[in-house]
């Protein structure tokens, strides 16, 4: 996969390969009609509900299809663990693309967004290293 700024990666959470990223809007795969947003029911709080409940929480994968219903066991939290490494992995190749080559215009910004959370990356990483869950 590659994105606009031309880093190139492996697929991440719930990113196809023709870069579509899928929620989940109505608690299940599709919505009856087929569709994942429907313009006169489904909100922009609905939209940033699902962002939050199945992208920003420490098991991700178990909102991912095939998931769904998988009951708590050894093999299932290291599935997770894979899953959440392949992410830390991806998302730290991605911030140092990022820092190499800047988008055009936007230098400065990434010099000081990086600069201002480099403690946090950095912790995040040696938390990492130790075997410890976000």
């Amino acid at each position: 996969m590659m994105f606009s700024i031309g880093i190139k990666t492996s697929r991440g959470f719930d990113m196809f390969e023709c870069g579509e990223v899928r929620l989940n809007l109505s608690h299940q795969w599709t919505l009856p009609s087929g569709n994942i947003w429907e313009p006169f029911d489904t909100t922009v709080y609905d939209l940033l509900v699902a962002i939050r409940d199945q992208v920003l929480n420490a098991d991700p994968l178990f909102h991912q299809p095939g998931f769904v219903k998988c009951e708590p066991s050894v093999v299932s939290e290291y599935f997770s663990l894979l899953y959440n490494e392949n992410v830390l992995i991806n998302s730290l190749k991605i911030m140092t693309g990022v820092m190499k080559k800047p988008p055009k215009d936007f230098e400065a910004l990434v010099i000081r967004h990086f600069r201002n959370r480099a403690f946090d990356i950095l912790e995040a990483c040696m938390a990492y290293e130790q075997g410890l869950r976000p």
